[in-house]
């Protein structure tokens, strides 16, 4: 009987050395893919870009490796989905998003601008003190777009296979996304579209009402995106407790996902307060 059981014991030790390796090197090229677009912020903030990248590398590395184990594992055909599945495959999704607008405002950017592609970066947190410009509202605008459909398509598939406080946070997801997508489309269609010069000349009274919301978002979008943060923040946390209250059990993938989301909204939040104290 020993034999088995130590066969058995080598091969689970064996699996975890190698998710373990796995999970150190989708860290590191996670930390390298963000270095390659660096936030710019000046020598004001400190270390805070350095931290920024790294928990951000460190979390696209997690969410990379946790959706791999979740298709290896077959848990993709399992019927008994557990939130924090849904959470991995979303943030992957999400960080795609981010990729394919980054890559879509690359492809306008003649090489005699001025503006910089690493100036995409934490767009949302600095509009208010630099102003709008259309290659923040078109990255914005095309990552929260795709981010949006995800959602969306993910709420659809977890609303009825999860409680009702997981379905809240997937709802809340969805229109975070949706409202934060909607306000860069209104700010860019006003700033590329509704000029004297442009192809479509407004009334001038929905001509201002258009000024004014572009001024509102590019001072209010990085509040709107920290409150909604903070909400699905809360909803997660009332949902692990409903979780906990009754006892259910969850794999270490869903706890990963979760995780990995409750990671990604603190470095959020305390970039946010840094930025808003400091510009």
């Amino acid at each position: 009987m020993s034999g088995p059981q130590d066969d058995s014991g080598r091969s689970t030790s064996r699996l975890s050395i190698l998710g373990l390796l796995a999970w150190t090197l989708a860290t590191a090229v996670g930390i390298r893919v963000y270095q390659l677009i660096p936030p710019i912020l000046g020598n004001k903030f400190g270390y805070l870009p350095q931290v920024y990248v790294c928990v951000m590398g460190f979390a696209l590395g997690t969410l990379a490796v946790g959706c791999t184990f979740l298709f290896l594992t077959h848990r993709v055909r399992n019927t008994n989905w557990q939130p924090g599945h849904w959470m991995l495959m979303l943030g992957v999704a999400s960080a795609i998003s981010n990729g394919i607008a980054i890559g879509v405002v690359a492809a306008y950017i003649s090489p005699d601008s001025s503006y910089r592609l690493k100036d995409v970066h934490l767009a949302q947190f600095t509009m208010f003190a630099y102003g709008p410009h259309s290659f923040w509202l078109v990255q914005q605008s095309v990552a929260w777009g795709l981010g949006t459909v995800a959602a969306v398509f993910w709420f659809r598939q977890l609303r009825r296979r999860v409680t009702i406080p997981w379905s809240v946070v997937a709802f809340l997801f969805v229109a975070t996304a949706a409202t934060i997508f909607s306000g860069n489309l209104v700010a860019l269609f006003r700033m590329k579209f509704t000029v004297s010069t442009g192809p479509f000349v407004a009334s001038p009274i929905f001509d201002s009402w258009l000024f004014w919301w572009l001024r509102w978002w590019c001072l209010r979008s990085g509040h709107v995106f920290a409150t909604s943060v903070v909400a699905c923040s809360i909803a997660i946390l009332l949902a692990i407790t409903c979780d906990v209250s009754r006892c259910l059990r969850r794999d270490w993938l869903h706890w990963m996902g979760v995780g990995t989301w409750l990671v990604v909204a603190t470095i959020q939040l305390i970039t946010f307060s840094v930025i808003h104290l400091t510009l």
